[in-house]
């Protein structure tokens, strides 16, 4: 399940209805390697067959939280999905401090409430948190990259409880590569590459997929695929519900 904002939901410059974002060429590259994808959502955009997600432009974090949890109760989405991928905060940086009740040092303790609220639905997903990118806006880039120093600290404290759950760096992603100061180029979004490696340290698994990014140099890391849990989020048959 994409789960985020507007570039979860696929907004880009002159088309305002929605791009296929990331999710095109996710879909194409697992695919072509063997996997059965399904994409899931409850806000459909862009012009490709299932183009499922839940990305809702505008929406801040706790916007996000509420949004997924009422997607996954719905029995149309049933069963949890395997994958959760998340891009969320840029929106509580673009608001005035304290507006709605939110200030800006909070936004990464929303995004463990976030978390925690889907891994409540759904304790055995695999959730892949990614700094968010940057942005022309002096505010919001400086705010974001304090955000984006936090996250990691936010990831390990659900690590250490079980829950499987990795941080990406999407912050690679610069203002020249920006359609419009806050969202990608689309061409941009259209890049997503799958990779394997033989081995990754702390040794948790032998796989690494590489299941959504915007461009190489960003690749986007799901590691810790072993065994035990691949059995876990249910991924033995090639199988992928995200």
């Amino acid at each position: 399940m994409p789960l985020g904002d507007s570039i979860t939901w696929g907004y880009a410059v002159g088309q305002p209805s929605g791009s296929n974002g990331y999710r095109q060429q996710l879909l194409t590259e697992l695919v072509s390697s063997g996997y059965k994808v399904d994409f899931i959502g409850t806000q459909p955009t862009g012009t490709r067959p299932d183009n499922d997600n839940e990305g809702h432009p505008g929406y801040r974090i706790s916007q996000i939280q509420v949004a997924a949890v009422i997607a996954l109760t719905l029995p149309t989405l049933a069963p949890c999905p395997n994958v959760v991928l998340v891009h969320a905060g840029t929106n509580d940086f673009g608001q005035a401090n304290g507006a709605f009740g939110e200030p800006w040092d909070q936004a990464p303790a929303r995004l463990g409430n976030l978390l925690d609220a889907v891994f409540a639905k759904c304790p055995r997903t695999l959730i892949i948190v990614a700094k968010i990118i940057q942005s022309s806006s002096p505010q919001i880039e400086t705010l974001g990259q304090a955000y984006n120093n936090q996250l990691q600290g936010i990831i390990n404290k659900r690590w250490v409880k079980g829950f499987k759950v990795f941080l990406i760096d999407q912050s690679v992603i610069g203002v020249t590569e920006l359609g419009d100061g806050v969202h990608p180029l689309v061409s941009l979004q259209q890049l997503t590459w799958i990779h394997a490696y033989s081995s990754i340290e702390p040794p948790l698994a032998t796989l690494i997929w590489v299941i959504f990014g915007l461009k190489e140099s960003s690749l986007l890391v799901i590691t810790g695929l072993s065994p035990v849990l691949l059995n876990y989020v249910r991924l033995t048959s090639y199988s992928i519900q995200i």
